[in-house]
């Protein structure tokens, strides 16, 4: 079972935030502690490029 993460990729760029989702997805991909959440995997949406899709391990 995985949580799921959204991220609207068309806002992001309009934040100027991009660069913080991928050093999001590249930091939590690369940890192993006990006490942070596991990022499992990360895709963008197949039907719209428009947004990002990031799978947690599921707490529970």
């Amino acid at each position: 079972m995985y949580a799921m993460k959204y991220t609207n990729k068309r806002q992001s760029l309009e934040k100027e935030a991009i660069a913080n989702v991928i050093r999001e997805v590249q930091i939590l991909s690369s940890l192993d502690h006990p006490f942070i959440i596991n990022l499992v995997f990360s895709f963008q949406g197949q039907s719209s490029r428009h947004s990002i899709y990031s799978a947690f391990g599921y707490v529970n």
